[in-house]
């Protein structure tokens, strides 16, 4: 996970030593060779939605409640479509 701007610009520095007016989270996942995951050719991204500076950086739960979100976007776009699934 990494914090990012609101332009979704990757943050390596402390969100408190910025001038960015909000942050947001990205979650990231890579391909794996596992059968389980042959479904994901790809890079996958889940985002939340922006949270202003002040509340970002003032409140811990709006922080931890931006990775939960961007964690459930990732998870969303990793489910495979129900035509991938193999029924035995």
């Amino acid at each position: 996970m990494t914090i990012t701007d609101e332009d979704g610009v990757e943050l390596d520095v402390d969100p408190a030593s910025t001038t960015a007016r909000g942050f947001a989270v990205r979650a990231e996942a890579l391909p794996a060779s596992h059968m389980a995951f042959q479904h994901i050719a790809s890079v996958k991204v889940g985002v939340s939605d922006p949270i202003p500076r002040d509340e970002f950086l003032s409140d811990p739960s709006q922080r931890r409640s931006a990775e939960a979100e961007a964690v459930l976007d990732l998870l969303q776009q990793l489910r495979p479509h129900p035509s991938e699934v193999l029924v035995p």
